[in-house]
């Protein structure tokens, strides 16, 4: 289907150009617009995978295109959001870890594009890229929605984890062959829908939290069961 393929370029270039948006204005200072639009690209990223298996075959353009998309959306931003929050101290130490973070992300992306898609089919080697993005952006909400008082230090050690976790061996599923679009998952996403629009900053965080920290365990028992 070239009508799919063509679809999904578009969705992808969707997702490129809310990456770099939210680049723009971690630049300037506004941290809490560029933190959610890290989100809605998580959105197109999933929309674009869809879309471009619906049409049996993915072109080699459409999966580097992805790719390029996925590094300035989920590694670049949420990198540059926390390297400008707040006029950075430790200057030097945070500026080595975000140059790392990127480092790892664009690492762990050519890794996946030379796997074999038998490989990967399963399962996804190191935390994914939107995986990282999300959890660096909801800690970014949560500490203007709470008015905490993170160490910088900390965030910058935070950051560091979850940068050698995308280089890792670490195991998480794909869930290519789930569809979300069932009654058994429908009662959850109606509950976590409506919390998103009661307390929407604690939603993101916790769930980026429980895919970053969980999906692993998840990932062994689906091994085990297999």
């Amino acid at each position: 289907m070239e009508s799919a393929r063509y679809m999904a370029n578009v969705i992808t270039a969707a997702n490129l150009l809310f990456g770099a948006m939210s680049i723009f204005l971690s630049v300037r200072g506004s941290y809490i617009p560029a933190a959610w639009i890290i989100f809605f690209s998580i959105i197109f990223d999933i929309a674009d995978g869809k879309v471009a298996r619906m049409s049996k075959e993915v072109s080699e353009f459409g999966k580097q295109f992805d790719s390029l998309a996925d590094l300035i959306s989920f590694v670049v931003a949420p990198s540059v959001l926390v390297f400008t929050l707040n006029c950075p101290k430790f200057f030097l130490w945070r500026l080595l870890v975000c140059l790392i973070a990127v480092f790892c992300g664009a690492f762990r992306l050519a890794r996946f594009n030379t796997e074999s898609e038998e490989k990967s089919l399963l399962f996804f080697n190191g935390l994914p890229t939107p995986g990282f993005g999300a959890l660096v952006a909801s800690i970014v909400l949560i500490y203007y929605k709470y008015n905490l008082h993170i160490e910088p230090r900390i965030v910058s050690v935070i950051v560091a984890i979850l940068a050698m976790m995308m280089v890792s061996g670490i195991k998480y599923p794909t869930f290519k062959n789930v569809s979300l679009f069932q009654w058994k998952y429908l009662l959850s996403f109606v509950i976590i829908l409506a919390m998103l629009f009661i307390i929407p900053e604690l939603v993101a965080f916790v769930l980026s939290l429980a895919y970053v920290v969980l999906m692993p365990i998840k990932a062994n028992l689906m091994k085990e069961v297999k």
